[in-house]
């Protein structure tokens, strides 16, 4: 719907003030077919959210697993480092995108994030 208003849809909205591609990475059934239309229609993929999140570390926190599977998951985190969500982001200065993942998320999640190049040694402290 934001795509065919020609919303700006890295404009922060909603009581969370998230962007259109956020929001997209907390709907069920989220797909890298979804995330790519939004990204071809002008959502930036490198986008930091005013609490810290990158559209990454972002996906990790993912609400609805039991919609996704391990393919799906590993296409959205190509997807988004692939236009430019930076892997290693790390989180208001503190965990990167795999201590999240690991913490939050899953194997499959951690699987598709070193398969992308996220850095295994980054201290967190």
């Amino acid at each position: 719907v934001l795509i065919d208003t020609e919303a700006d849809l890295n404009t922060p909205s909603g009581p969370s003030r998230h962007t259109a591609l956020l929001a997209a990475l907390d709907a069920p059934r989220r797909t890298a077919q979804t995330l790519e239309r939004l990204i071809a229609a002008g959502a930036d993929a490198k986008v930091v959210h005013a609490e810290g999140d990158n559209a990454i570390s972002w996906a990790m926190g993912y609400h609805h697993p039991e919609t996704v599977n391990e393919k799906s998951e590993a296409d959205v985190i190509t997807c988004l480092a692939a236009h430019g969500a930076n892997v290693n982001h790390r989180v208001a200065g503190t965990i990167t995108a795999l201590h999240r993942g690991s913490l939050q998320a899953g194997a499959p999640q951690v699987a598709a994030l070193l398969a992308v190049g996220a850095e295994q040694t980054i201290d967190c402290r």
